[in-house]
């Protein structure tokens, strides 16, 4: 009785520290949109992008670089995080949730969307962002959505070796991408999205299961190439993402951004797609 009471104890325990260390990322989201709304767009976005941050303008770039070079105006920018994960290193996270843009502090907002960042812890503990971006859509497709904080928990056939670990996220991406050319990009997804899988595509809000996002995937034009231009991955090797330029049935080309996390094997947790404007 006591031994199995310790055990509980000893549990409770790692899930809090867990908890904590995932809510600290969602607090350091929340303190960026509050330094948004105190200091404005531009010097918010300096004081928490990393210095390697890369931003998409429409090509990859240094987001701080990006960001140095705007003038500073009155314009206005909120958002709160509503779906955090941290891997297991506890090093590496991912943050979304709904912002919303106005011209001037005052007015009204005229603009609506999610965004999309991953974050890394620095050396001196401090989380920072390492990618950003995001999708817009219109006032009338905001929906409620339930808030997700959450450390992914250990797992013994996680890698911990950064080059093993790299390429076995390639693998599964070299073959999700080549079922897309054999079968479709549907049976695909079907086979490979996790089962809270979020999509990201302009106009729309982002599905929160695998059921809506395979509908809306449905009413999109499928991609048929992705070239990556480079790839990340937690050093815990449970959570990683890449991006780079895809292109569809039409050859019109995109930016992508895929998250994958491991479970029993991987899954993409997020995929969003930027079209690049004509």
């Amino acid at each position: 009785m006591k031994k199995g009471f310790i055990v509980l104890f000893l549990s409770s325990l790692i899930f809090a520290q867990s908890d904590s260390i995932a809510l600290n990322l969602a607090n350091a989201e929340r303190s960026f949109s509050n330094a948004s709304e105190q200091t404005g767009i531009k010097n918010s976005f300096l004081a928490f992008l990393s210095d390697d941050c890369v931003m998409f303008n429409p090509y990859p770039v240094n987001g701080k670089e990006l960001y140095r070079k705007r003038t500073a105006n009155a314009a206005h920018l909120t958002w709160h995080p509503s779906f955090v994960e941290v891997a297991a290193s506890g090093d590496f996270g991912i943050s979304t949730g709904p912002w919303e843009f106005r011209k001037t502090k005052n007015d009204t907002s005229v603009a609506y969307g999610h965004f999309f960042s991953v974050w890394k812890k620095q050396s001196d503990g401090t989380w920072k962002v390492a990618l950003d971006n995001g999708i817009s859509y219109p006032k009338g497709k905001k929906i409620k959505e339930s808030e997700h904080i959450r450390m992914l928990p250990s797992m013994k056939t996680a890698l911990n070796d950064d080059d093993r670990s790299r390429m076995d996220l390639l693998e599964a991406e070299h073959r999700f991408v080549q079922l897309i050319k054999e079968k479709g990009s549907i049976a695909s997804y079907s086979k490979f999205a996790a089962g809270n899988m979020r999509v990201y595509r302009n106009g729309n809000f982002p599905s929160q299961q695998k059921t809506e996002a395979l509908e809306l995937l449905k009413n999109q034009t499928a991609q048929k190439e992705f070239s990556p231009v480079a790839t990340h991955i937690a050093s815990s090797g449970d959570l990683g993402f890449m991006y780079g330029f895809s292109s569809d049935e039409k050859n019109d080309s995109s930016i992508y951004i895929r998250v994958w996390r491991k479970e029993q094997e991987w899954k993409i947790a997020i995929d969003m797609l930027e079209p690049f404007k004509k």
